[in-house]
């Protein structure tokens, strides 16, 4: 019987909507550059088109089977949520929260 290929991706894109720039604390935004935490209006532009770019090429790269894992902002859920199944309408969707509880990760998991 023949392995077939795992694809895994942990991303850590930037995912902040850029409005949040006015309310970050200025020592936040002093030091980072705004392209390692910005992305778009919802801040989900990076992530939307990573998701587009791995639905396109899973099959033809031949892969059947992966797990996928985006950091973002718990006000993002329910549209990450969306968003994913949109694209993956037979993966498994879990979110994982962080330490103070918050929704924070991700996963996309489909074999």
């Amino acid at each position: 019987r023949r392995a077939v290929p795992l694809l895994i991706i942990v991303a850590n894109l930037p995912y902040l909507p850029t409005s949040d720039k006015k309310k970050l604390a200025p020592d936040v935004t002093k030091f980072e550059p705004s392209i390692a935490l910005f992305s778009g209006r919802d801040g989900l532009a990076l992530i939307t088109k990573l998701l587009t770019q791995i639905s396109k090429n899973l099959k033809p790269l031949g892969f059947k089977r992966a797990h996928l894992y985006f950091e973002f902002d718990p006000p993002q859920t329910a549209k990450l949520k969306k968003l994913a199944k949109g694209f993956f309408p037979q993966a498994q969707i879990k979110i994982y929260k962080d330490l103070a509880k918050r929704n924070r990760v991700l996963e996309i998991k489909f074999t």
